[in-house]
């Protein structure tokens, strides 16, 4: 329970200045101001995350890591972890090879959302988008020279018993623009940046079946499925279109962890995830 646990940390203030802070560290930055421009908290991350980071450290050799040396051990964790948080749909008959076939660790939820959309989708093909959404998910379509398709959510007032309203997806609009055969890929945002909303799985489910129905691939960012208070709850879009749905998903943003530069990318298909991998060899990285 929540009220079990030691939330002092909190209290605690971090001078971050002068520690090559992206947030903090900006000659032009008025120092009456706080900056709110990026998602980086300034709290200390989780006393677990630190005591293994120091292992590392104290081991003394910072050579080239293979990531699945323990291959079972990471599938557990990451299988654990994603079927109880986010409702995830793993086969518990999947070996670790199989799954981890599928996957791929990345520098980051944007570094693999660029090349995702150079992988499967072609200059000229169309992405589609529901602003207002986070800036990475225009630039990652127009520096890889693909049409932008825009599905904006609307916003509904409050009632007189609510005092906010909330975004929704205009799902009539959504279905217009992706019936046309040029719009190859939809990125979603599940929980949304910057709205804050998160979907309901009625929702989820009604995206991800409109996908399906006209032959669009699904690119779901999930990065911050763990940053939710109850009653509400994360539901992955691959629960509903495991057969077509890219997730994206890290601890970075949860976490505190956005400088280590990992995330994982989840495919539907070995073939899906090899296409992917052959565009990393390719650009060398």
């Amino acid at each position: 329970m929540m009220s079990e646990l030691d939330l002092s940390e909190f209290d605690v203030e971090i001078d971050r200045t002068g520690t090559q802070c992206m947030k903090w560290d900006i000659p032009t930055l008025p120092t009456s101001v706080v900056p709110f421009s990026l998602a980086d908290m300034d709290f200390k991350s989780p006393l677990a995350i630190q005591e293994a980071l120091k292992q590392k450290i104290d081991h003394g050799i910072f050579g080239y890591p293979n990531l699945l040396a323990d291959e079972e051990k990471l599938q557990s964790v990451v299988v654990s972890w994603c079927q109880k948080r986010y409702n995830f749909p793993i086969a518990s008959t999947e070996t670790p090879a199989s799954f981890f076939n599928r996957c791929y660790f990345s520098h980051g939820v944007v570094h693999a959302m660029y090349i995702i959309v150079s992988t499967f989708s072609e200059p000229g093909d169309g992405v589609l988008i529901q602003p207002p959404i986070y800036y990475h998910f225009f630039k990652s379509i127009k520096e890889n020279g693909r049409e932008i398709v825009e599905s904006p959510l609307v916003y509904k007032q409050g009632s007189d018993t609510e005092e906010l309203g909330s975004y929704c997806i205009d799902f009539e609009d959504l279905e217009k623009k992706l019936c046309d055969p040029k719009v190859k890929l939809m990125l979603f945002c599940s929980p949304h940046n910057p709205v804050g909303r998160v979907w309901t799985s009625d929702e989820i489910q009604r995206v991800c079946e409109l996908c399906e129905k006209h032959n669009v691939l699904l690119i779901s960012d999930e990065i911050h499925s763990d940053l939710l208070y109850p009653p509400y709850s994360h539901t992955s879009c691959a629960r509903y279109s495991p057969n077509n749905t890219i997730t994206l998903i890290s601890p970075s943003k949860a976490f505190n962890l956005s400088g280590l530069m990992s995330s994982l990318v989840i495919f539907p298909s070995i073939p899906l995830c090899q296409k992917y991998q052959h565009t990393i060899k390719i650009w060398g990285l």
